[in-house]
């Protein structure tokens, strides 16, 4: 069984998102799982991947106007959103995730793609 993320925008409030659900693909039959209702906001990209070690797969998400989300799996029961030092502060326009040993030290590593300085859109306070 595969599971996936998605979320839905509230008709006419971009960038607000409703909620954040996961689809489970049982043998290509699709279905949301009920008790993974999230508040993430407008999710772009998601990883599976055992970030802290514990042998359950974690879910981390980029979303646009926002941070990173790293969202704990506690023992396949329940996602717990976690606060990570210095990510909360980076907020962005984040699309991609992916997860790699690309040092080859034995653990995963994280490339998260940002739209960054070189666009048109920019953020400010007012």
């Amino acid at each position: 069984m595969d599971l996936f993320v998605g979320s839905r925008v509230k008709k006419g409030m971009y960038p607000y998102a409703i909620h954040s659900w996961l689809i489970s693909n049982d043998r290509g039959k699709l279905s949301v799982v009920p008790a993974a209702r999230l508040n993430l906001g407008m999710v772009t990209d998601a990883v599976w991947s055992d970030y802290d070690r514990d042998g359950w797969e974690d879910l981390l998400v980029t979303r646009e106007w926002n941070s990173i989300a790293v969202l704990k799996n506690v023992n396949g029961k329940e996602l717990i959103p976690q606060l990570m030092p210095g990510m909360e502060e980076h907020k962005g326009i984040w699309y991609s995730i992916t997860a790699g040993d690309f040092d080859n030290d034995g653990d995963e590593d994280y490339i998260a793609g940002d739209l960054g300085e070189n666009h048109r859109f920019t953020a400010s306070e007012k």
